[in-house]
């Protein structure tokens, strides 16, 4: 579905002209305190001076759009104007008209298709009861046009079923031929694919016995000359002490235990490493995201416009600018770090990047 943008752009040209004649400085600064928190930048707020610039702010922050005026109508409330009032009822409609009619082309591109499909069929029943009028002549007396063939075989479709047998189709002759003989071969192949396998078997398995039997010769020794390798070993054989694996013992009031002295990994650990493991595979895979989920974190717009300055000319610019604002992020020691990622993650439409956190945390 496409959108005319241009309506959009002449609807905020519009508003502002008519408007800023409305507003002075402290209706602006009540304005500007009402969105302040969608803003959530001291710079930027400081930097609003009229209302065309504040509707670009808004607009930036994804507040205002093409699909969502609720901010206009809120202005509107404030201005008072029947000339503001009238272009965004007249935007809303045009809009409703725009979309509708769009939905309502594609529904009948989808109606005209079954059309089409139900048109073929009638045609090829039709080309089937003419065919059959011409084949079964004498079934069908007394007829005086081909109309009346028609329309008698339609009637009569068990009586046509029943005498059809009577002219047997070559092509159907052919087609059953061709079946049961692809059957016979493919019969025959099955059968020396098996035979082919259970050789493979035998061969395999005496090939695995001829070797058995000479490894077996190759270590057969005369019991005489064992018996004197043996006890020449056992002569000259020094004594040594008897292994003991460096086992920790350890006695609890409930029970006795053995176990190794390894110490385990703490939880503080554990969490960093998932946390590195989340940070760099996410970051590789943000893309012109990171400052829109960024803002979902709460992060301020003058840290997300730094990092953006310093990065912007660089390779893999969005991969560093996001492990840059999500160092701001975990300075604050927030304990719900992942519920608070997955959720702006969810938020920004990077729903499968919040399913890959996800797995990787739980």
């Amino acid at each position: 579905m496409t959108v005319d943008m241009q309506k959009y752009t002449e609807l905020l040209q519009d508003f502002s002209a008519i408007s800023q004649a409305y507003i002075n400085q402290e209706t602006l600064d009540k304005l500007k305190a009402r969105y302040k928190e969608t803003i959530n930048s001291k710079r930027v707020l400081e930097n609003i001076v009229n209302i065309d610039s504040l509707l670009k702010v808004l607009e930036k922050r994804g507040v205002l759009q093409y699909n969502e005026i609720s901010v206009l109508h809120q202005i509107a409330e404030i201005v008072q104007n029947s000339s503001i009032d009238d272009l965004i009822v007249n935007y809303e409609h045009w809009s409703t008209e725009n979309f509708t009619t769009e939905i309502n082309d594609l529904y009948s591109c989808g109606k005209s298709s079954n059309l089409i499909i139900i048109s073929e069929h009638k045609i090829s029943n039709q080309y089937k009861t003419e065919n059959l009028c011409e084949i079964l002549p004498e079934n069908v007396p007394n007829l005086e046009s081909e109309d009346q063939c028609n329309e008698s075989l339609l009637s009569k479709e068990s009586n046509a079923t029943l005498n059809a047998p009577k002219y047997i189709d070559n092509k159907n002759i052919i087609k059953s031929t061709f079946i049961k003989q692809c059957s016979k071969k493919c019969k025959q192949k099955k059968y020396i694919f098996i035979i082919i396998i259970i050789l493979l078997l035998i061969l395999t398995i005496g090939v695995i016995g001829i070797l058995v039997k000479i490894s077996y010769l190759s270590t057969a020794i005369v019991p005489g000359v064992e018996q004197q390798t043996n006890a020449s070993s056992n002569k000259f054989e020094p004594k040594m002490p008897l292994f003991r694996p460096n086992v920790n013992l350890e006695y609890s009031a409930n029970h006795s235990s053995v176990y190794s002295s390894t110490t385990p990994v703490s939880h503080a650990d554990r969490e960093k490493e998932i946390q590195s493991l989340v940070v760099n595979r996410i970051s590789r895979k943000i893309g012109r995201y990171w400052a829109d989920v960024s803002r979902r974190l709460n992060i301020e717009e003058a840290y997300i416009e730094d990092i953006e300055n310093r990065y912007i000319e660089e390779t893999h610019s969005h991969e560093k600018m996001f492990k840059e604002a999500l160092k701001i992020y975990f300075s604050e020691k927030n304990s719900n770090w992942k519920r608070d990622l997955m959720t702006a993650l969810e938020s920004s439409k990077r729903k499968d990047l919040k399913e890959e956190v996800e797995k990787m945390v739980y």
